[in-house]
C-alpha cells in the first residue's frame, strides 16, 4: 500500500496558485466591470453556452467566473441606483 500524504504545510503548497487564481478574477472582474448592462447580461447568456466537449477547456472553466462576476457587476448596479 502507498503512503498516506502528509496534511502539513498544505496550504503553503496551494498559495501561489490561490494567489494566481485571485490575480485572474480581480483581471475578470475590471473587464467585467466595463461592460454595460446589456453586454453583460449578453455575457450571461454566452457563458451558458460552453460544454466540456464544445470549447476549448480555458473557454468552459472561466463561464462560470464570468457569470459570477456579471451577476455581481449588475447586482452592485442595481444597489447603487436605489
Amino acid at each position: 500500500m502507498g503512503s498516506i500524504p502528509k496534511r502539513v504545510g498544505w496550504k503553503k503548497k496551494l498559495e501561489p496558485f490561490a494567489q494566481a487564481y485571485v490575480k485572474m478574477e480581480e483581471s475578470i472582474s475590471e473587464g467585467v466591470g466595463l461592460k454595460t448592462d446589456k453586454e453583460l447580461k449578453s455575457l450571461i447568456v454566452a457563458a451558458k453556452l460552453p460544454t466540456s466537449s464544445n470549447c476549448w477547456y480555458a473557454t468552459y472553466h472561466v463561464a462560470e467566473i464570468v457569470t459570477e462576476e456579471a451577476l455581481r457587476a449588475l447586482y452592485q448596479r442595481r444597489k447603487a441606483k436605489k
